[in-house]
């Protein structure tokens, strides 16, 4: 999973730095980064806290993509646009590449993608030891 984490934190810094296809190679990096999650994450939880309250864990696991959209995409990033709106005059149809490379880079998932392989990591090694 940490290795998934790795992929999709480099696919999202390669689409914030607005290269010609971008978004062909990045939506399938994303793809199957998120494959990978989906397909991983029910079976770590079952193989870390058991079958006993599997159906809470997973419904917790899938709670996690919508509320960090609400939570980054509608809150931080959106404060980010108004950010650098203003400092455009006001002028809200032209934010131009900084704010996007801003929210995609730092907000978006290469943050919370690298954090997260690295935990993906300690755990790993925790778990051989």
């Amino acid at each position: 999973m940490a290795v998934i984490q790795v992929i999709m934190a480099f696919a999202f810094v390669y689409y914030a730095m607005d290269w010609p296809g971008q978004i062909y190679i990045v939506t399938v990096f994303i793809g199957i980064g998120l494959g990978a999650q989906w397909a991983i994450a029910p079976a770590s939880a079952s193989e870390l806290f058991g079958l006993k309250s599997f159906s809470a864990l997973y419904n917790f696991i899938a709670m996690g993509c919508p509320a960090g959209s609400v939570i980054f995409s509608g809150i931080i990033a959106s404060g980010i646009y108004d950010c650098y709106a203003e400092k455009q005059g006001g002028l809200q149809e032209k934010y131009g590449e900084e704010s996007l490379t801003c929210v995609v880079v730092l907000v978006q998932y290469a943050t919370l993608s690298f954090i997260g392989s690295w935990l993906g990591f300690a755990w790993l090694l925790s778990a051989e030891k």
